[in-house]
């Protein structure tokens, strides 16, 4: 038996807001120094958030970096399985997160084959 949207929206509140929890003191704890663990707490805990965000599956993060107010997060996403895995379809989006855990906003930067990331990073830019 299918659970219906509304039946499933308050569990996907109630683990977001878990979720959201674990970032913020990831975050907290990254302001008290940004050590390596610190980095890794907040890569961590916005792969769970990104996962909720996106609704797909992270195959990796591939960028944390402090800025102003938070932290921006670089996360690859699968957006099609295939037979190969190296012809699957990725989605690299930004995630980009406050000082309080909220992500304020994400967007996808680019979209690619799993077999032509080597290839694009070759490439004269």
């Amino acid at each position: 038996m299918a659970e219906s949207t509304s039946d499933a929206e308050p569990e996907r509140e109630q683990s977001l807001g878990e979720t959201r929890e674990r970032l913020t003191d990831a975050l907290e704890g990254a302001r008290g120094g940004a050590k390596p663990a610190d980095v890794r707490a907040v890569r961590e805990a916005v792969r769970d958030t990104a996962e909720k965000i996106l609704r797909r599956p992270v195959d990796g993060i591939v960028e944390v970096s402090p800025g102003d107010g938070g932290w921006t997060v670089g996360v690859e996403v699968i957006e099609r399985r295939s037979v190969p895995d190296t012809q699957d379809i990725l989605g690299r989006y930004d995630l980009r997160v406050d000082e309080s855990g909220s992500v304020d906003e994400f967007r996808r930067v680019e979209r690619y084959r799993r077999s032509e990331f080597d290839r694009r990073k070759r490439e004269p830019t």
